[in-house]
């Protein structure tokens, strides 16, 4: 019988530009959802107003998560709200997808590019000596041309941005503020990050633990390519290939050792193929996929501006090879943990959260979904709560702990103002508490 893997495809970047409605029809119907980071940022301020406003894509089917880079503009302030009003950035990527290189012959670019220059300058002739009208708009758009090609290359140059990879407090400040954007617009803010440059920034995952709500980080890239990213003095060596808990004081891409509950952090699902449109999909990308284990994650990422290709010859090779179930980000991250679940805590509302260990406490992160801990209230007497609680996960929780005021169960040790029994086997259990 074929390996049974799971795929993940990420599009990064997105709200930059309009993705490909071609491509992405082609990947739905012979492949799943696309896992969509959504870049909202200083360089795509107007992101979510693209992708969640009205006439947005149809989202329905595809996972969106949070994509940023850590720069702030500190160029000239009109060019950019210039650029940024009239989503230059946007309009410019999608003209130059449609007439770029890769879909026409470099011989046909250059040629249709130079006619295209040469027609407006005998254009311009002609018209000044039979219409001085005609003359005066077709100046004046090509000034306008002009004008916001020069906007463009201003707006694109590294001297006008400032790098804030080592800024701690930029960062708390700048996410809270996205999961606002997220939150004002009817959304959680995503289980799932991704972060740009694959880098994601020192420091941030105790905030992402505690604040943000967040599972899980996608930003692990063990490429040849791209496994050792360093950008301002920032530096990190991605090699693990298989997803796993990252350390909470030793960093992203140092495992968790397994013992002390309170060094577990974020869960990291490895993009093992990295961009494999930027750099093709060919034996060393195979070699990779025959050496993960059963059930293993393969993931890659594009650009919405690159050649979709090679994500064709991935999708090809998977379903002739392997079991291949292609998914979303979260339906991975979801599956993951029922088998590798994290401790859980119920508060006073009874809700079962994952949750992190700090100061010998169980702290929330965010609700845990129906498949893996649930709750239900069965009956109130007397000021006590009946509650069932159904495990559901393939392996025991490492602890589960109530929160509430008082606790009569054999088994739960009251633990710095919790309730907290360890190594919870799958099964359904029903308690008695006072909220």
């Amino acid at each position: 019988m074929a390996k049974r893997l799971y795929a993940v495809l990420w599009v990064d970047d997105c709200g930059s530009m309009p993705l490909s409605r071609k491509d992405v029809d082609w990947y739905h119907r012979n492949a799943g959802p696309i896992s969509l980071a959504l870049e909202n940022d200083d360089r795509f301020p107007w992101s979510f107003r693209r992708m969640l406003g009205p006439g947005a894509p149809d989202l329905s089917t595809d996972y969106l998560s949070h994509h940023y880079h850590a720069v702030r503009w500190k160029g000239l302030s009109l060019p950019k709200k210039l650029y940024d009003l009239l989503h230059l950035h946007w309009h410019v990527r999608a003209f130059m997808r449609r007439t770029s290189p890769d879909r026409l012959s470099k011989r046909a670019f250059r040629l249709a590019y130079g006619a295209t220059f040469l027609s407006g300058i005998a254009l311009a002739v002609y018209l000044y000596f039979l219409n001085t009208l005609a003359f005066a708009l077709f100046l004046a758009a090509f000034l306008t041309i002009l004008s916001l090609a020069v906007d463009w290359f201003y707006v694109q140059h590294p001297r006008n941005w400032q790098n804030l990879l080592a800024d701690a407090e930029w960062h708390r400040s700048f996410l809270v503020r996205i999961k606002g954007e997220f939150n004002r617009r009817g959304r959680e803010y995503p289980a799932l990050v991704r972060h740009g440059w694959d880098l994601p920034p020192e420091g941030t995952m105790s905030l992402y633990l505690s604040e943000m709500g967040v599972l899980a980080d996608a930003s692990a890239t063990p490429t040849t390519h791209e496994g050792h990213p360093s950008v301002a003095g920032r530096h990190l060596s991605w090699s693990i290939q298989t997803p796993y808990y990252a350390s909470l004081s030793r960093g992203y891409n140092q495992p968790w050792d397994g013992h002390e509950e309170t060094d577990r952090g974020l869960l990291e699902l490895p993009v093992v193929l990295g961009n494999i449109a930027a750099y093709g999909f060919g034996d060393a990308e195979k070699d990779i996929i025959a050496s993960l284990p059963a059930d293993g994650l393969v993931a890659a990422y594009i650009h919405p501006w690159d050649r979709f290709e090679a994500v064709k010859e991935w999708v090809s090779f998977l379903k002739t090879n392997y079991d291949v179930r292609f998914v979303r980000a979260d339906e991975y991250l979801e599956s993951y943990m029922r088998r590798y679940p994290r401790p859980v805590v119920l508060r006073s509302d009874l809700k079962p959260r994952w949750a992190f260990k700090h100061d010998d406490r169980l702290c929330p992160i965010r609700e845990t979904p129906e498949q893996t801990v649930t709750a239900r209230v069965q009956r109130v007497v007397d000021d006590l709560v009946e509650v069932e609680v159904e495990v559901g996960t393939e392996t025991p929780v490492p602890e589960l702990a109530f929160e509430v005021q008082e606790m009569r169960v054999p088994g739960f040790e009251l633990r710095s103002g919790q309730y907290v029994a360890l190594n919870v086997a799958p099964g359904k259990y029903r308690f008695k508490v006072r909220p």
